[in-house]
């Protein structure tokens, strides 16, 4: 499943990255006061979410098990580990 790092000490609380997901797949979670990838299979990986994100606090971590890599997307985001 894909997975979202959030920087707790760059994280500003604006909801950018939840405001900027097209597929809702962000979503913010009250009790600690930060985003969430609260429905990661829906998550197209298309990193909206980290460029919206005003204080680069968050990065978007794909898991391409089994699944097809997009080679434009895995070169300019670095992902070659997993990649078919």
């Amino acid at each position: 499943m894909h997975r979202l790092e959030i920087d707790p000490d760059r994280c500003t609380g604006c909801r950018a990255c939840v405001d900027a997901c097209n597929v809702n797949a962000i979503g913010w979670d009250d009790t600690g006061d930060r985003p969430t990838l609260a429905y990661p299979e829906d998550c197209q990986v298309c990193s909206v979410c980290e460029q919206a994100c005003p204080e680069s606090a968050l990065s978007l971590v794909p898991d391409w098990a089994g699944r097809y890599c997009p080679p434009y997307l895995s070169t300019i985001k670095g992902w070659d580990r997993g990649c078919a």
